[in-house]
């Protein structure tokens, strides 16, 4: 039971940050994933499919 924790952004917005190079997601991973923060890296461009990954990978949590 020590490690038992609801939910704690259930009923929130999710908040997501959004990185350009993927070497700074891991510093940006460190210092947000105590607060249940997810990290994207987007890699400085916008093609439709990988918009589209970004969308799938943000809509795995089951939230709106």
């Amino acid at each position: 039971m020590d490690w038992f924790a609801p939910d704690r952004t259930e009923g929130q917005h999710p908040v997501y940050v959004a990185a350009e190079k993927d070497t700074l997601r891991q510093m940006f991973t460190t210092w947000l994933a105590e607060y249940g923060i997810t990290v994207l890296v987007v890699r400085g461009f916008a093609s439709q499919s990988y918009a589209e990954v970004v969308h799938r990978r943000t809509t795995r949590h089951g939230r709106a």
